[in-house]
């Protein structure tokens, strides 16, 4: 497995870990099946879960399953709430969009009263994350003249695409800039006589829309 996949799984097992709790209000075989989905920004190769951030918006859905059915739905009054909050009402409210406040964790209940005796309730905890960045390249290199590329890879930002972002680069403490056209890529020179040391690459990342999203990564570059 290549450093990049491993960094990938590692991510991917650490988002998925939200929490789903059936409550008491859904009778035996019968599923409550809640989807939810963010507009954060990650890497094309990543395919885990994509966590929202302060600010994201979050659309969720809901289905209620009987024998492999969907249960209608329209005649019944459906209550969200968020962090016990109530976020929307209304009859047959199956689908909602919410935008993230804060950095706690969303803990989304649903509430559904059928027009009969009918009653369903589950709750779904949606991890809220941070930015994240990850520089993809070696950590080892044999010494003699070569050319060695760092990819900065961000997570989670609010963002379309990476022209959105700004990424700054250092190497070995020294300030200097990506390629003109992909400013996330950094190529550094190794020289011939430069051997048996380390070198620091240092990456940051920031939203140029909200100054507020920013990101740093730094790991160092043995050169044998």
């Amino acid at each position: 497995m290549g450093r990049l996949n491993q960094l990938f799984f590692i991510l991917t097992i650490a988002v998925l870990v939200f929490i789903v709790k059936p409550l008491a209000l859904v009778a035996a075989g019968e599923d409550f099946l809640i989807t939810w989905k963010s507009n954060g920004f990650v890497p094309s190769a990543y395919q885990g879960k994509i966590l929202p951030a302060k600010k994201s918006r979050v659309a969720l859905a809901f289905e209620i399953i009987k024998a492999g059915q969907s249960i209608n739905l329209k005649n019944s009054e459906v209550r969200w709430f968020v962090n016990n909050k109530l976020i929307g009402r209304g009859v047959g409210l199956k689908k909602i969009t919410l935008t993230v406040s804060d950095t706690n964790d969303l803990a989304v209940r649903i509430s559904v009263k059928g027009p009969g005796k009918d009653e369903w309730e589950k709750l779904v905890v949606i991890p809220v994350a941070r930015p994240e960045l990850i520089i993809d390249g070696p950590t080892i290199v044999e010494g003699g003249a070569k050319i060695v590329t760092f990819y900065g890879r961000p997570f989670f930002f609010n963002i379309k695409s990476l022209k959105d972002l700004t990424f700054k680069w250092r190497v070995g403490g020294q300030e200097t800039i990506g390629e003109v056209a992909a400013p996330e890529i950094l190529e550094v020179l190794i020289p011939a006589e430069l051997k048996n040391t380390a070198l620091t690459i240092a990456a940051a990342a920031q939203n140029n829309r909200d100054l507020s999203q920013f990101a740093k990564k730094e790991i160092n570059l043995a050169v044998r």
